[in-house]
């Protein structure tokens, strides 16, 4: 797996970001029996910790044989996209630069 390090466009701290997935981050979710999916309430990345305050979209993707649940928010007044790996069972976030070399 490719690491490289990048400028956070939230924190403007140097984060290790990995090809597949994006920042390691913590993630509050709430499990609801009538949701299909979790639902995240809050996230912390780089010791602060966000609100999420709207889901914008919710979709399933695959990487290999990883399942992933990608979610676009905006927690903190950022919009981000959050993923679930379910294969490693680790939450990680991507601001959208690293998609666009910036």
């Amino acid at each position: 797996m490719t690491v490289s390090r990048q400028r956070c466009s939230l924190c403007r701290a140097e984060v290790e970001v990995e090809e597949r997935g994006g920042v390691p981050v913590e993630v509050e979710v709430q499990f609801s029996p009538r949701a299909r999916y979790p639902r995240p309430l809050s996230l912390r990345w780089n010791g602060r910790e966000r609100p999420v305050d709207v889901i914008h979209l919710v979709h399933e993707a695959r990487e290999g044989t990883a399942r992933l649940l990608v979610y676009s928010v905006t927690a903190g007044g950022a919009v981000l996209e959050l993923r679930y790996d379910s294969e490693r069972a680790r939450w990680t976030a991507d601001d959208g630069h690293r998609w666009s070399g910036g």
